[in-house]
């Protein structure tokens, strides 16, 4: 590989410093299983089930909008 000076970068060193090759196992570690990535992910979480966008509106502008629930 060529860099910018046309200077080939893979033979460059520095006296007294040698890059350790890599082993062979670090390029193809399997990931474990997570049983959790099987399953689909819910709707709605549960703290946006009971929102005010979901409640039923009342015909009078007036009437006053219902306590939102708490997540906790």
């Amino acid at each position: 590989m060529s860099g910018p000076y046309g200077v080939d970068q893979d033979q460059v060193s520095v006296a007294g410093f040698d890059i350790p090759s890599s082993p062979d196992a670090s390029y193809n570690n399997v990931y474990p299983a997570n049983e959790e990535e099987g399953r689909e992910p819910p709707a709605l979480p549960p703290h946006l089930q009971h929102t005010l966008l979901n409640h039923p509106t009342n015909g009078d502008p007036c009437a006053s909008v219902p306590s939102p629930r708490t997540s906790l």
